[in-house]
């Protein structure tokens, strides 16, 4: 298959066949290669020995949806609509059905038979989640906010995700519901994961689920200091004019591309996001950065496969020399604060709130004595969170927030380091705005 020689694919699975007659994986899979070749009579016929050799009900049922929707494939309608049909009589109580005939419907801009079907989905299975979502979607467009809400807190009950609570909180604004608005979308923030592509990017599609279509939109990678680059160019756009308000948001799901069997990194990663919003103030606000990077030091913390460049047999799981990246953390998170304060005329006397990347314990104590700031000073959540790598000062943020430490004129240093190997530092006195 992968060199394009279907006839010789379909040989060697008519030999599986031989071997297995009743396995309805390869059968299947027969019938998608007869497919390729525009061989829809045999393809047809393979979809039929599948679903005669299939076990239950919902294996059958699935088997007719393949085949409904190799004719949809091959745009013709009146042959899948006819294979449709057929399942749904021969089995009435399977909501997939009626599911996948929907999306048919929606494929060929039918949305009142689209509809038809999704509700017949949802009215055998209350929880059938493609059904609800797909339903939310119409309602969406046709502008009918409440019933799509009222559709999308269905789904948020069966399935809570972030795509869900993101479009919750696009219909909300869309009935100018702030409050809930605001809800649905933090949960959208707490559910956001590590890039799902590479594209389009993750900001793009946020931006578009929050309605700001006219938003300037793009990801930054990194690393673990991703937050202080992004808030860095945040402000650098605001200070230039470029953009009246901005949303930085941190976040990743690391535990999707960690080697559970290495205790060197599972053990100290975690998955969280944070966000904040920069606005241009009167007040002091950000008052410097410092950023830099060691690209020699790239491979002490890296994702070999991850890319375009090709890797012997990439196994595609994080990979770091914990000596060579301690040794690193603790000299960059020293040395990038005692710059930022010193180009700013400030003195470690003078840090109220001291706000570390969320490495690991031993890395924040390291800094903190190094730098001589006392540890009533220092936000730490590490403990509960891990290394949530750029989600991880804006959480810090957030829970020094809570905890009442960030109060108009108290002067927060923010450091970070990561993959790269990155590091950056901002010193600001926090404004009423903040609070």
């Amino acid at each position: 298959v992968q060199q394009n020689t279907i006839p010789n694919a379909i040989a060697v699975v008519n030999r599986a066949i031989v071997a297995d007659p009743r396995n309805v994986q390869v059968l299947v899979f027969r019938g998608d290669l007869y497919a390729k070749e525009r061989q829809y009579a045999q393809a047809a016929s393979a979809f039929d020995d599948a679903a005669a050799a299939a076990s239950g009900d919902a294996e059958k049922a699935g088997v007719l949806v393949h085949k409904a929707q190799m004719y949809a494939d091959a745009n013709q309608v009146a042959k899948a609509e006819g294979v449709f049909d057929a399942a749904i009589k021969r089995f009435p109580a399977i909501s997939s059905i009626h599911t996948s005939y929907g999306e048919f419907w929606l494929a060929e801009h039918q949305t009142g038979r689209a509809q038809q079907e999704f509700l017949a989905a949802i009215r055998i299975d209350r929880s059938d989640v493609n059904a609800i979502y797909d339903m939310a979607r119409l309602k969406m467009a046709e502008h009918r906010t409440d019933d799509a809400i009222g559709y999308l807190k269905q789904l948020s009950d069966v399935a809570p995700s972030a795509e869900t609570f993101a479009l919750l909180g696009q219909a909300y604004v869309s009935n100018h519901d702030y409050n809930h608005a605001k809800d649905a979308c933090g949960k959208s923030f707490e559910l956001n994961r590590t890039p799902d592509m590479m594209f389009p990017s993750t900001s793009a599609i946020l931006a578009d689920r929050l309605g700001a279509a006219d938003a300037a939109a793009y990801d930054l990678s990194a690393g673990c200091t991703g937050f202080m680059y992004a808030v860095a160019q945040a402000y650098g756009m605001l200070a230039g004019g470029l953009a009246r308000r901005a949303l930085v948001v941190g976040g990743d799901v690391l535990s999707r591309i960690l080697d559970w069997s290495d205790r060197s990194t599972v053990v100290l990663f975690g998955d969280g996001a944070g966000a904040v919003v920069l606005e241009p103030s009167d007040e002091a606000g950000f008052l410097g950065f410092e950023l830099g990077a060691d690209g020699a030091g790239g491979a002490s913390l890296w994702l070999p496969g991850s890319g375009s460049r090709l890797f012997e047999s990439p196994e595609r799981f994080v990979k770091m020399n914990g000596r060579e990246v301690f040794k690193f953390a603790t000299r960059v998170l020293v040395e990038s604060a005692q710059a930022v304060l010193e180009q700013c005329g400030a003195s470690i006397a003078d840090v109220d709130v001291y706000v570390p990347h969320q490495a690991n314990v031993r890395i924040i104590d390291h800094a903190t004595k190094k730098l001589g700031i006392p540890s009533d000073r220092v936000v730490v959540n590490v403990d509960r969170y891990g290394n949530t790598s750029s989600g991880s000062i804006p959480l810090a943020l957030r829970d020094a927030e809570v905890d009442g430490w960030l109060r108009p004129g108290k002067l927060v240093l923010m450091t970070g380091m990561g993959a790269g190997l990155t590091w950056g530092s901002a010193l600001m006195r926090w404004t009423k705005g903040g609070e």
